[in-house]
């Protein structure tokens, strides 16, 4: 067998075997070629003669004792600069010569490599088809903008270009600072930083880097800071993707603040973002239609993600967490007339904290069904899902409401009335006024209210909740079914007409003093406002430490006040002891 590598081997009794095992590591790291993905090539050491293989990309490196350069022809003496469409550029050739390389190859397509280090950028870098503007990583290469300078379009329909591992710093110049392909196909940005870009003093720059029409265009792995008005842009597309982007301090000084926006755009994927310190909204899907939008996160913001204003229908937005937003969570609205244009949204799983206003909030005209959510709105948020004149019939089930501080879930009006809303299975718990509040026709079923339900529409059906510490208020709401509900405080059903059957009452415990010599010796007042349903006592019992040492009795009575409107217990002594005592009345409260 041919020996291909001649490492040492030490005979027996070499007593300097360990340098002669060094020499053999070292011979290891020249001649072993390192396979890993070309993102983690700065992990490694490039000693001069290293190979590098990314598994990825399938580029070849060969280190340099200084850097990693990259292999683009073969050889005994292989080239790193113009071989196979490729051309590489030095930070002292500034942007003349990334131009001058673009140049070279913009008419078959190639790769633009621009080495370690900063380049001043004075004039707009223009992209054509299938040209690659690559940097040697994140923060290792640098584009210094010293004016307006942008990388934009040059030519109208740009397909398959690529800008990938650099820095552009716009340095808010006053102007339109971005990177921006316009009518792109299949273009790709991944793994470049925007830092300041767009202008403080524009109201028209967006600022940041992204795409502007075309289709299946591709922003991943990207990062936005302080860039103006919008820091991530993919609007006005077929197929758009942002994945796993991050936007820090997107800069709110021109009129909106949209950090990541995919407006005006189909069948787009917006998943595994963040954005940090800013944005209003943080995910701008306004006018969107079958937008996958899951697993972002959004924190310290005005709102969290805003799907309206438009043709909207068929998107998911899922599994995003959302904490700290001054305005809502999630926003579906319709600003424009018309038809309903929102609809068959799905709202689900997602995680919201502390937002002012509400959780999630639809109104004017659009729809979407709210499944599975968890909003902690801890005493900050008004309500925790705000249903406001929804177009049709929405399902809101399975969700979690903490400590909003006016109404855990509330429903207003509905402009279809065909089928009703249907609130299932939710878990409402420390609401400041009702855990649910529905003004039109819905059916409730299986929910844990903390406080009281309340309904002010007809035709409504109410079964098999459970509420802990309140009641079922139904104001002028004729023909509802209430049937097989556990509740604390009792049904009021003043001006109402409703069917009341099976529901189970928790007995409500009052400690009262009975006074020697007084008639009657004690009232219980306000246990129940319903005067069709008389209260029932459950159960009298002295409270040991007050008992008087002789003999008492007394008997007690449900008794209508009408001036006051309810229902009270009178308590009356039978056999009066000549002293005061104490007892607790249980009473189920109808």
């Amino acid at each position: 067998m041919a020996d291909n590598h001649d490492y040492n081997r030490p005979k027996q009794g070499t007593t300097d075997w360990g340098d002669l095992i060094n020499q053999n590591f070292e011979a290891l790291e020249r001649e072993v070629e390192v396979r890993d993905t070309e993102d983690a090539l700065e992990a490694y050491e490039p000693k001069a003669g290293a190979k590098f293989l990314a598994t990825d990309s399938e580029c070849a490196f060969v280190g340099d004792g200084e850097e990693w350069r990259e292999l683009v022809s073969s050889g005994k003496d292989p080239s790193f600069d113009s071989v196979n469409d490729t051309v590489y550029v030095d930070p002292v050739d500034d942007d003349d010569g990334i131009r001058t390389a673009i140049e070279r190859v913009k008419e078959t397509g190639g790769i633009v490599q621009l080495r370690e280090g900063v380049y001043e950028v004075h004039d707009d870098i223009q992209m054509y088809s299938g040209v690659h503007l690559l940097g040697a990583g994140m923060d290792r290469t640098v584009l210094s903008a010293q004016s307006e300078a942008r990388i934009i379009n040059g030519e109208d329909t740009v397909r398959d270009a690529k800008i990938g591992r650099f820095t552009y710093r716009g340095n808010n110049r006053g102007g339109a600072t971005e990177i921006r392909i316009l009518g792109g196909v299949q273009c790709e940005m991944f793994r470049v930083k925007a830092v300041d870009c767009g202008a403080r003093e524009s109201h028209n720059s967006n600022g940041g880097l992204g795409f502007r029409g075309g289709r299946d265009n591709v922003i991943r792995q990207c990062v936005a800071e302080n860039c103006s008005n919008v820091s991530i842009f993919n609007p006005i597309s077929e197929s758009p993707r942002v994945i796993d982007c991050l936007v820090r301090d997107p800069n709110d000084s021109g009129t909106f603040t949209h950090a990541i926006a995919v407006e005006h755009a189909d069948y787009a994927i917006v998943t595994g973002n963040v954005v940090m310190g800013g944005g209003d909204p943080a995910y701008n899907l306004a006018r969107s239609s079958h937008v996958l939008c899951a697993n972002n996160i959004a924190t310290d913001l005005v709102k969290g993600i805003n799907i309206g204003n438009g043709n909207a229908r068929r998107s998911i937005i899922s599994n995003n967490t959302i904490e700290n937003a001054s305005d809502f969570g999630i926003l579906l609205t319709v600003t424009n007339t018309g038809d309903l244009s929102i609809e068959d949204n799905l709202i689900a799983g997602n995680t919201i904290r502390n937002a002012g206003r509400a959780g999630i909030r639809i109104r004017n005209n659009a729809h979407a069904d709210v499944k599975n959510n968890y909003i902690d709105c801890a005493d900050e948020t008004d309500v925790g899902i705000s249903l406001q004149t929804v177009g049709k019939s929405v399902r809101c089930t399975g969700n979690t409401v903490l400590d909003a501080s006016d109404a855990g879930i509330k429903l207003g009006k509905q402009l279809e009335q065909d089928h009703p809303s249907f609130f299932a299975n939710n878990f409402v718990q420390g609401s400041g006024g009702q855990s649910l509040h529905s003004s039109s026709y819905c059916v409730a079923m299986g929910n844990v209210l903390e406080r009281s339900m309340k309904l002010r529409a007809s035709d409504s059906v109410v079964m098999f909740n459970w509420i802990r510490s309140g009641g079922i208020l139904e104001r002028n709401a004729p023909e509802n079914v209430t049937y097989m509900n556990n509740i604390a405080s009792g049904i009021d059903l003043r001006g109402s007409n409703s069917t009341v059957r099976g529901n189970t009452f928790s007995a409500a415990e009052r400690r009262v003093t009975l006074r020697t010599g007084a008639r009657p010796a004690a009232r219980v007042s306000g246990v129940c406002e319903d005067e069709r349903v008389t209260p029932e006592i459950n159960a009298i019992r002295p409270i040991t430490d007050s008992t008087p040492g002789v003999n008492y009795s007394y008997t007690a009575y449900p008794e209508w006040n009408a001036g006051d409107g309810v229902w009270d217990v009178v308590l009356e002594w039978e056999t009066d002891p000549g002293a005061d005592m104490d007892v607790r009345v249980d009473v189920d409260r109808p």
